[in-house]
């Protein structure tokens, strides 16, 4: 039985759902351990999924911990755009805005 490459696009976004939520943690695994950088990869990798994510939840926490990983390794400017897409998805998130504020200290 052959199987056409284009049934697979059923599954496309159950796919990169599944993909995203273990990226994210992996992520969180990583953040434990303060790997910053790795803790930034993989939440790239949830981030680049997000057209296929249905959870906003994911996308914050994806936001966040790769913002405040970036503040970490003193990119202050990609933290503060991080952050702020936080913001965006969740306006009332304080861990952005005190995130925000020590980020905005350090470039002046």
């Amino acid at each position: 039985m052959e199987i056409a490459h284009e049934d697979f696009g059923v599954f496309k976004k159950e796919i990169a759902q599944l993909e995203a939520a273990i990226f994210g943690n992996i992520a969180f695994c990583y953040g434990k351990d303060q790997q910053d950088k790795m803790q930034i990869e993989f939440c790239t990798k949830v981030i680049d999924r997000s057209l296929y994510i249905d959870d906003v939840n994911m996308l914050i926490k994806a936001y966040l911990r790769r913002g405040l990983a970036y503040e970490s390794t003193e990119k202050y400017k990609k933290s503060i755009n991080d952050l702020m897409r936080v913001r965006e998805l969740q306006p009332s998130n304080k861990q952005a805005q005190q995130g925000i504020s020590r980020c905005q200290k350090y470039i002046r």
